[in-house]
């Protein structure tokens, strides 16, 4: 009988995947999308250095690869290949989840640093920019557009008080799991307070869940026509 080959790709790439925080990196990345090191560590349950080893593996496998946009390293899988995989894998052993990446709450609204991001952040700034809120001035940088004072008001906002001091007055801001921007800047800052004060939002800081409170519900409907109620509306 021929010995057991320890340098066979299969096994090596089996030695990758048996880890449940590796695994978890994988199955979260397929469901859910490029993600930061932040939100990975989040939703695995560890350590941002503990997961950077992890990440560090994945790496070397081939199996992720990582983009840095700005001060964030935003990790997707390296090929749809691991997507196939993980899906045979699941079926033999008939495993499913219940959790889609639409319903996941960390996909619907969360913080990114002190402002909003997930499918409420990127549907935010849309709107505002429909609504002639804010206009692209150049590159990554936003300013007021001329519906500004008007649209703002409606979301407890005065943008000539907004002071940007040495960050930037607003910019767009790259969504980890959206693939659209979301809006960043002192002005969102402020726009996340604002809401928050209002008690339209509920935010889990330990987690940087946002949680979308009925009255919230009713006056994002109200102020800006978003229906969150509805997939296609956000």
């Amino acid at each position: 009988m021929q010995s057991t080959r320890t340098d066979d790709a299969r096994l090596v790439l089996l030695r990758h995947l048996a880890d449940p925080v590796r695994l978890g990196v994988l199955d979260w990345l397929a469901e859910c999308g490029p993600s930061t090191v932040s939100e990975l560590a989040m939703h695995m349950g560890t350590s941002v250095p503990q997961l950077s080893n992890h990440l560090r593996r994945l790496r070397s496998g081939g199996l992720v690869e990582v983009e840095r946009v700005g001060r964030q390293a935003i990790y997707r899988l390296a090929d749809e290949q691991i997507t196939n995989l993980l899906s045979t894998l699941g079926a033999i052993v008939g495993f499913t989840t219940n959790e889609t990446s639409y319903a996941h709450p960390f996909m619907l609204a969360r913080t990114c640093f002190d402002h909003l991001a997930g499918r409420l952040g990127v549907s935010l700034f849309e709107r505002l920019m429909e609504l002639k809120a804010v206009r692209s001035t150049g590159g990554a940088d936003v300013g007021l557009g001329p519906e500004a004072n008007d649209v703002f008001a409606r979301l407890g906002i005065v943008p000539s008080d907004v002071r940007a001091g040495r960050r930037r007055f607003a910019s767009t801001c790259p969504d980890a799991t959206e693939r659209r921007p979301h809006l960043g800047g002192v002005l969102a800052a402020v726009l996340a307070k604002s809401l928050e004060d209002k008690g339209w939002l509920s935010v889990r800081r330990d987690r940087r869940e946002i949680e979308i409170t009925a009255a919230g519900r009713q006056g994002l409907r109200t102020a800006l026509q978003i229906n969150v109620d509805d997939p296609s509306g956000l």
